[in-house]
């Protein structure tokens, strides 16, 4: 594989998907001025089209379209020009969309339940492209003409873009209704491809299943395509991150859009994407002809690279003329810069172990949106409980739980589900699970072992409560360590905001919030407590929602109190499991910022490493080790520097803190954005070193003794 995917850590794709239109001349295309203004950048990977969402093809090409309005062998020189300086070439092709192919093949489009063309669901002010099916002829002619443009270049990868169907991205939820689909379908699972919204929900396991098997065959054979003609050419898909791990093993280094944002989108993939090396990308919050300050190019950057993701951004600086306006490159090359002088820190190193944040695969079954990517109405979005339920939430809620245990400020990994693994697991002093219904046994089984050794688990809602085919066990699978027996779900409070209010015991989770009956969403899952420890009680809202019946502009407030446990502890060997049966991992609901610091002081007691400040929603840290050597690198970035469009308020008076137990710092400096060495204070139980003011983005080094 090229060495640039382990290695180019500035990117830029310039995003010209070009209709076959006179008001598109390019005739002041110019590749020298592409050469000055990359060099300038320091920009050292491009993107180049070869094939676009129209279907406009960049080089003589004798199977596709070429754009009308070129003279010129643009792959060709471009790969040529890129080669001389030293940058990686990435070949693009557009799979999923391609407008000429649409129209003059029709029979090659996807289709609705009706039989109608699926076009892309934009409002009008944005492109609205048909969707093209690969179970047509549409596949062969794709690999025909990748095959083409192989033969002819050799770039260092290939990028494919609208591929199939991954899960949690706009251009992956969509069903295609043609004959070809539909007799697969009904080959493989003896049935009809469901239309209706209740036929997709009874089928909702079958369609998954469904979509992930076309994935990885239409994947399979484009890849084999790719790899007779260039063996050493990386291959990666748009959202790779977010597809089945049967896909994700395929690819040779991740890339993903920021669906979730650059911060939280890049420790997902950091952690899903590990040891593949990740590119994340995304358009700075900006526009080529309406630019932001630099500093908003140079955070965007700092968020990826302190999650050891390779930054790539994506822009129409391309004019319709061909020519290029420098606005946006002149802001990333102000970003790049930092590059240079951090690249010794971004490589060969390893992130620190603290908490972990379990993804669950197996438990994500989405509901299939109809008939592309559309709203569904509000009744429909309401979680039903019958014996099926697909789980739509579980990804969400890993989103969620990566904010919240990011602000306490202490290292935090994301684990695919094959780390549940006791050599990894017990690297973690701290395991959340977020509503993994579908653990099974022998996951369990490990789980406890992990607890027993020392382990302490925080688990929410129905976390092993589901058999693989989403059918409501009778028990937890967990059961036994939790301490804790299922009783039942209540469901009387979905359409209030808050199902449950918190009757708090003695705990030291409960320091320094609010006095008042503090709040978490419905469903509450009824339990008993069989030798577990109850935090905290259910409050019943006043009043359950519906149609008919409601208080006031807000939710319902606090009601009859119950004994019901609503939040408990169960000590098992060494270890803990936290429990609760109403869900903590929502971003929204203040409190639960400040109740997880305090739940990680407790289970941490003290964290092996923590930056202190009074504005943890505004500061992203991420720790590593360096391979080979005793060293700490700690990034810390402003992240509200894109909240302010681009303007700078530093964070002041951050401290970084060491236990004792961790180790025992030799010295600690700033190595960027200018050296400076710290000193630290020696306390009771950690060491303490002040942080000079951070401005976009930090780098602190610890050399540990």
């Amino acid at each position: 594989m090229s060495k640039f995917s382990r290695t180019s850590w500035k990117g830029y794709l310039i995003d010209h998907h070009w209709p076959r239109e006179d008001f598109i001349p390019l005739d002041r295309l110019s590749l020298a001025e592409y050469e000055d203004q990359l060099r300038r950048a320091g920009i050292d990977h491009l993107v180049v089209y070869c094939k676009d969402h129209w279907g406009s093809c960049y080089y003589p090409t004798v199977l596709g379209a070429r754009h009308p309005s070129l003279t010129i062998d643009f792959v060709g020189e471009m790969g040529e020009m890129l080669r001389r300086i030293g940058a990686e070439f990435t070949a693009y092709y557009s799979v999923g969309f391609d407008e000429h192919a649409a129209r003059g093949h029709p029979e090659w489009v996807a289709r609705d339940p009706s039989g109608d063309m699926l076009l892309h669901p934009r409002p009008i002010t944005r492109p609205r492209w048909h969707r093209l099916c690969l179970e047509t002829g549409y596949l062969d002619f794709a690999l025909e003409h990748m095959a083409e443009i192989l033969s002819r270049y050799d770039p260092d990868s290939v990028f494919l873009d609208i591929l199939g169907h991954p899960p949690g991205t706009f251009f992956g939820s969509y069903l295609c209704y043609c004959d070809s689909c539909r007799a697969v379908f009904l080959d493989r699972y003896g049935s009809g491809l469901p239309e209706t919204s209740e036929g997709l929900r009874e089928r909702a396991y079958d369609v998954e299943d469904f979509r992930a098997h076309l994935d990885l065959k239409w994947y399979s054979a484009i890849r084999d395509v790719i790899r007779q003609a260039r063996p050493g050419a990386a291959i990666t898909i748009n959202a790779s991150a977010h597809f089945r791990k049967p896909m994700r093993d395929l690819v040779d280094h991740h890339f993903t859009e920021p669906f979730w944002g650059h911060w939280r989108s890049s420790i997902f993939m950091r952690g899903i994407g590990r040891d593949k090396f990740p590119q994340g990308t995304g358009q700075v919050p900006s526009e080529v002809y309406d630019p932001s300050p630099h500093d908003l190019y140079r955070s965007f950057s700092a968020k990826h690279w302190a999650q050891g993701i390779r930054p790539l951004v994506y822009s129409p600086s391309q004019r319709p003329d061909g020519k290029l306006d420098t606005a946006e490159i002149d802001g990333m090359g102000a970003a790049y810069r930092d590059g240079d002088v951090l690249r010794e820190y971004l490589e060969n190193r390893s992130s620190v172990p603290c908490v972990g944040i379990l993804y669950h695969e197996r438990t994500c079954v989405e509901l299939p949106d109809r008939p592309y990517g559309e709203v569904r109405p509000a009744s429909e979005n309401v979680i039903e409980f019958d014996k099926n339920k697909p789980d739509n939430t579980h990804r969400r809620l890993v989103g969620a739980a990566i904010v919240l245990a990011g602000r306490t400020q202490v290292p935090v990994d994301v684990l695919p589900e094959e780390d549940i693994d006791l050599p990894v697991l017990s690297r973690y002093p701290v395991l959340l699970i977020p509503g993994a219904s579908r653990i099974d046994e022998a996951e369990a089984k490990v789980i406890s072992h992990y607890v027993e050794d020392g382990g302490s688990l925080v688990l929410s809602c129905d976390t092993g409560l589901r058999n693989r085919d989403g059918s409501l066990r009778d028990d937890f699978v967990l059961a036994a360590s939790m301490g804790i027996r299922f009783a039942g779900i209540d469901d009387r409070y979905t359409n209030n905001r808050y199902g449950s209010y918190v009757a708090r015991g003695r705990h030291p989770m409960w320091r320094g919030l609010p006095g008042t009956d503090l709040p978490l969403p419905a469903p509450r899952y009824r339990i008993e407590a069989t030798g577990a420890e109850v935090l905290a009680r259910h409050i019943e809202p006043c009043a359950a929602m519906d149609e008919d019946t409601f208080v006031s502009w807000w939710s319902p407030a606090p009601g009859r109190s119950t004994k019901q446990p609503l939040i408990t502890c169960n000590q098992i060997g060494r270890g803990r499991v936290v429990y609760f049966a109403a869900n903590p991992f929502i971003d929204s609901i203040t409190w639960l910022r400040r109740g997880f610091e305090n739940l990680f002081d407790w289970l941490l007691d003290p964290p092996p490493l923590r930056v202190q400040t009074h504005v943890p929603g505004s500061l992203g840290t991420t720790f590593w080790s360096r391979n080979g050597r005793d060293e700490i690198v700690i990034h810390l970035v402003n992240l509200a520097v894109e909240k302010l469009e681009g303007e700078v308020l530093p964070i002041r008076g951050a401290r970084i803190a060491v236990s004792h137990k961790f180790g025992r710092v030799r010295s600690a400096h700033v190595v960027h954005p200018a050296e400076k060495e710290l000193r630290g204070k020696n306390l009771a139980r950690i060491q303490s070193f002040p942080v000079p003011p951070i401005d976009v983005h930090s780098v602190v080094v610890l050399e540990m003794a």
